[in-house]
């Protein structure tokens, strides 16, 4: 049995609160459309996407994660304005918050991690890291300028500093009512210690 997993980081409250706000003031404006809203219990910050893993993998990949975490320390980072992806062209397809990190070290955890993809033979991600909260996904929209002028209201929205402290090792579960996320396991950062152990 396989076990489709992903590594992210969570959010605290105060920053969720923020960004549930402004997923009101942008619902108000897209009644007409098809959007899948991200429910509150699923938002994080993705860092690595592991795909459909055996035991075994599952297993490996926490034991990795485990060495990563301990070798990067603990970090804040800012949740900071909205946009829509993409930014301009055809119909956007994504809304999502905008990270930004001063240093450095989530996209070195994104960095590391995907190496260690790489070194289990799993796809890697090729395209450029641009760390963001993904808020919704747009399935049709009838006025794409009226959605992006909304957004770019938002644009300077803030949502709050997170503090990182640990890197969660998560499988996801398609159901009828949408995915669901548990954790499997918990790592935190600058630490030898796991939180959680991995439920194989």
């Amino acid at each position: 049995m396989s076990t489709r997993t992903f590594l992210a980081l969570d959010l605290d409250d105060e920053v969720l609160d923020r960004i549930e706000e402004a997923k009101r003031r942008l619902q108000d404006e897209t009644t007409d459309d098809v959007i899948n809203w991200v429910e509150r219990e699923n938002l994080h910050v993705t860092l690595s996407f592991a795909g459909a893993l055996n035991d075994a993998q599952l297993a490996e990949i926490c034991s990795q994660a485990h060495a990563v975490a301990s070798s990067v320390e603990a970090f804040d980072f800012d949740v900071i304005g909205l946009s829509c992806q993409p930014t301009q062209g055809r119909s956007p397809r994504m809304i999502w918050a905008d990270i930004q990190d001063g240093t450095g070290r989530l996209t070195l955890l994104q960095e590391l991690l995907n190496a260690v993809l790489g070194s289990m033979g799993l796809r890697q991600e090729n395209r450029e890291f641009h760390p963001h909260v993904t808020l919704a996904r747009i399935k049709t929209c009838k006025n794409s300028a009226a959605l992006r002028d909304k957004a770019r209201e938002l644009s300077i929205m803030d949502f709050g500093v997170q503090h990182a402290h640990e890197i969660v090792v998560y499988s996801s579960h398609l159901l009828r009512t949408g995915p669901q996320y548990r954790p499997v396991a918990r790592f935190e950062l600058g630490d030898s210690g796991m939180l959680e152990d991995p439920s194989l």
